[in-house]
């Protein structure tokens, strides 16, 4: 994919919003390639052609998420805290973070499809980030190998394990699997947990509050809620019984707090 400088990124953009024509505008998204982008103070080289996330904010200059995202920052700025993000895709929300908080803290990030990785860890070392690790394993309720589904000239950042044989996708490769409990630490509080893992949400989720020691369950719990239908676990029943209580609804996102 080649590279855009500024000013054939701004004509594009120019030309997206002006035309309201459907097919011209997926002809112009065919086109674009990578531009290194100022997102809310956070260096990013993103790839709008084929990961809507990185699309949002090029055509945007937010996500989706920016609500949510712009309240938790706020949350935690200039704070040390420990945070884990479960489904990094191109690193929004652990770069935001890392820019707010303060430079000792530790937020450890998960992406296992190896493209968005490559593209996380360059967004990271764009902005001299020394507070982020990523690992490559995905994150589930049972450890070992599994499928990851993701549609390479699609949306790469909706990647997914496959948990049954009826799902197709037009990529899949084996990764590492693992219980998100392995990498909390025992004494140590957590301050956040976000997870975004397209409808796996709970597998995640539900095993880790059974696992850690209740000291060691995050403060605070963020999660895409949208695929809840597809869910193995009564998550929220689980988040209720562990003495968690709904802090912010965005709909398709929640955020759940321990209660004082």
């Amino acid at each position: 994919m080649t590279s855009m400088n500024a000013v054939e990124n701004d004509l594009l953009v120019a030309a997206w919003k002006a035309s309201d024509s459907r097919e011209v505008r997926g002809l112009i998204r065919q086109s674009l390639g990578s531009c290194i982008v100022d997102f809310r103070g956070c260096k990013m080289k993103i790839f709008p052609r084929n990961n809507n996330t990185e699309f949002q904010i090029w055509r945007r200059g937010r996500p989706f998420e920016e609500p949510s995202l712009r309240y938790i920052c706020n949350l935690y700025k200039g704070k040390t805290i420990t945070a884990y993000d479960v489904g990094a895709n191109a690193g929004i929300f652990s770069l935001r973070l890392a820019q707010v908080t303060n430079k000792t803290s530790k937020i450890i990030a998960f992406e296992p499809n190896p493209i968005m990785r490559e593209r996380f860890e360059c967004n990271i070392d764009l902005n001299k980030f020394h507070s982020i690790s990523v690992q490559s394993c995905a994150i589930s309720d049972e450890s070992g190998v599994a499928d990851l589904m993701f549609e390479e000239d699609g949306n790469l950042g909706n990647g997914q394990l496959r948990i049954n044989e009826q799902q197709v996708r037009s990529n899949v490769i084996q990764v590492d699997v693992r219980l998100l409990a392995d990498f909390f630490p025992k004494k140590d509080r957590v301050d956040f947990l976000k997870v975004d893992i397209e409808g796996l949400e709970d597998r995640a989720i539900f095993p880790l509050l059974e696992q850690v020691s209740e000291y060691s369950r995050p403060e605070r719990i963020y999660f895409e809620d949208k695929h809840n239908d597809v869910w193995k676990y009564d998550l929220h029943g689980c988040l209720t019984d562990c003495g968690y209580e709904l802090e912010r609804d965005w709909k398709a996102n929640k955020l759940f707090k321990t209660k004082v």
